[in-house]
């Protein structure tokens, strides 16, 4: 690359005009110092200083060189940094300084570099209230090549050299770095922060004549957070970590977290949550250690059951009626039973069998608006979903709801919207299996009479300027559907894919 360089401002006619093509920028305001950054290429940031370039100016991000060279594992370029003399605590836009970026892609020697040269930089957040040692948790990706081994010798470095406000700091929504190692779910990691962050805990009491809180903002604790992480990933990495978590619950204990067994604010608890996410092992392993959860209500009357019937696998719906069948049998606030609420999901047909098969009963109950689950299956035209319904029982076949309509009604008129072969079959097999065609149905709801239009000549007016709104392009959090009337806690999306995504595109450009 460099000869590259030397030719071309050979061919320049005055050493402005070559200053000015080694500074030009692209559309994202990359340079050629920060292509050469990204890519650890010493030499060609040697010469761009020889020859005048501002090697400290930012990209539109705001990353620096060092920010750049942190985020690609290049050890060189950051001690060049060093050298000479670049800020190691500017910030992105963001608020992210380069040891943050280190941390969240996995960069171990970058991270021990830096904070051998900069102690304070371990203490720095960003404007998510995010320390480094919260992204070095979050990095953990085998994908990209950040296994278990690496978080965890990245979280000790913080461990021995951060201070300990690392440790009981939080994060805008709350959560702490033991809350996320729970989220990640790798043992060894928590098993650190949890004696790192009691110790830290005491210390803070001992100060502050109060306790730390276990909770988040919302009233999520650590093992709120492990209900939360990779379902995949959980038979891998056990649950030893959570025994140990556990043995703090209990009052007697010489370290207390008070509220660690408690549920959010909305009363859910780790079991409602890891029903959610369909975490078969953390469902086992909860009911196991805390068998009233099975039978805890939310704040809208959801039992675990409910969740896992509306969003769940059937293995973890085995799991929840094993521990109390007669959950199949309770009803939310709004007077749905579980089959209501796998029907109208449009749920597997093993979900379903797994309901009807320990409540046959439950197929003829009626929700609160007396929809039967037949008839909210023929609202979506779930066809798995009525065949099963009808071989398990015929009895509400003719059944109306509470404005009229019959599971024929609700498939008639969908009739318009649904592939000519599919409503013929469905019909034909409602009509085989029973439904009256006598009855009649007349919709409640009052219709809107239109007022007749004015014959008056007016002269058109001028419409006022009114400001628009802004659409709202941001995708909606997976489950944040009305249908469930709260939504589970998401959990953050990794800050180290976040940033390598958006500092390699911004680089690529260049």
């Amino acid at each position: 690359v460099l000869p590259c360089f030397e030719l071309i401002e050979k061919r320049l006619s005055s050493q402005s005009e070559a200053l000015e093509l080694l500074e030009e920028a692209d559309d994202n305001q990359n340079r050629p110092c920060h292509v050469a950054a990204k890519e650890g290429n010493k030499e060609l940031m040697d010469y761009l200083l020889r020859k005048g370039v501002d090697l400290t100016v930012p990209n539109d991000k705001l990353f620096t060189c060092m920010h750049l060279g942190a985020a690609g594992d290049s050890l060189e370029t950051v001690q060049w940094c060093v050298e000479h003399k670049h800020n190691a605590f500017a910030t992105d836009e963001n608020g992210m300084t380069p040891l943050h970026v280190a941390a969240a892609n996995g960069c171990t020697s970058v991270c021990s570099f830096l904070i051998s040269r900069f102690k304070d930089l371990a203490n720095q957040k960003d404007k998510m209230g995010r320390f480094p040692i919260h992204y070095a948790i979050m990095s953990y990706f085998p994908e990209r090549g950040v296994e278990a081994g690496d978080v965890l010798e990245l979280v000790t470095i913080f461990a021995e050299k951060g201070s300990s406000s690392q440790f009981t700091g939080r994060m805008r929504g709350g959560a702490s770095a033991l809350h996320l190692a729970c989220l990640v779910g790798l043992p060894d990691v928590v098993s650190l922060l949890l004696s790192k962050t009691l110790k830290a805990c005491e210390e803070e009491k001992k100060k502050e004549g109060e306790g730390w809180r276990v909770r988040d903002r919302k009233g999520g604790s650590p093992l709120y957070y492990s209900a939360m992480g990779n379902p995949d990933q959980t038979p891998q990495h056990g649950t030893s970590h959570l025994d140990e978590l556990m043995k703090y619950s209990a009052a007697s204990s010489s370290v207390h977290l008070p509220g660690l067994l408690l549920p959010d604010r909305k009363k859910r608890t780790p079991l409602h949550i890891a029903a959610y996410y369909s975490n078969t092992v953390l469902v086992s392993y909860f009911i196991k250690k805390i068998p009233d959860w099975v039978k805890a209500q939310d704040s809208a009357g959801w039992l675990p059951i409910h969740t896992a019937s509306k969003f769940g696998k059937g293995t973890t719906i085995s799991a929840l009626v094993t521990a109390w069948k007669e959950c199949l049998m309770v009803r939310t606030k709004k007077g749905r039973l579980p089959i209501h609420l796998a029907v109208e999901r449009g749920a597997p047909t093993s979900v379903l069998a797994s309901i009807l098969r320990a409540s046959p009963d439950c197929a003829t109950c009626l929700d609160g608006e007396k929809r039967s689950a037949l008839s909210i299956a023929c609202r979506s035209v779930n066809v798995a979903g009525i065949k099963a319904l009808i071989a398990q029982s015929k009895s509400v076949i003719n059944t109306p709801d509470e404005d009229g309509r019959t599971p024929l009604f609700c498939v008639l008129e969908k009739g318009g919207t649904l592939r000519p072969s599919v409503a013929s079959s469905v019909i034909k097999l409602l009509i085989d299996n029973g439904s009256d065609l006598s009855v009649t149905y007349t919709p409640t709801t009052p219709t809107t009479t239109r007022k007749p239009a004015t014959t008056t000549q007016q002269s058109p007016k001028t419409p006022p300027t009114t400001k628009s709104r802004p659409l709202n392009l941001r995708a909606s959090k997976p489950g944040a559907s009305s249908q469930w009337e709260q939504e589970p806690p998401q959990a953050s999306p990794s800050p180290a894919r976040s940033f390598s995504s958006s500092s390699s595109s911004s680089s690529s450009s260049s």
